[in-house]
């Protein structure tokens, strides 16, 4: 439960951070912040149901052998840490949303390269996020029970 404590922690941190950017780059417009704001709650509200509410533990299938340092994540709990894991996925695909849309409406771009306003701006890197969420709720619904929570780490930077 530590763990999962400590990754909750980490994603509302960065999530402050990203809805403080994007929120200057729209010049402070409170119709902006709303919408983060509620997107924000309702993520957190799925997370809390997933983490406080999930039942009894199971003990570990006779037939698996436990490796390496990650518990196992069995198929009753996996449905409702893919759901948290999905609020943290709304959440950053509607950054990198509302990142692009800025780009796109920017109109002239200079000397600048659009690969380099997407660099400069952190839409590449919402991007590249909103695909390992993906993969990483993919792993929830589908891999073993000691393989699930391996893309927990690399979600969280």
């Amino acid at each position: 439960m530590c763990d999962q404590i400590i990754i909750a922690v980490l994603q509302f941190i960065g999530s402050v951070i990203m809805m403080m950017r994007v929120y200057a780059f729209y010049n402070h417009d409170r119709r902006v912040l709303a919408v983060f704001v509620l997107v924000a709650f309702i993520s957190a509200g799925i997370c809390c149901w997933a983490f406080l509410f999930r039942g009894p533990p199971l003990p570990p299938p006779k037939y698996m052998v436990p490796t390496g340092c990650l518990g196992p994540t069995y198929a009753p709990q996996a449905p409702r840490y893919a759901a948290a894991w999905g609020g943290q996925l709304v959440f950053d695909a509607l950054v990198f949303a509302f990142t692009l849309w800025k780009l796109l409406r920017a109109g002239t771009m200079g000397e600048r390269t659009f690969i380099d306003i997407l660099l400069r701006d952190g839409a590449m890197y919402f991007a590249v996020m909103t695909v390992i969420n993906v993969a990483n709720i993919t792993m929830f619904l589908v891999a073993d029970p000691y393989a699930k929570s391996v893309l927990s780490s690399p979600t969280n930077l």
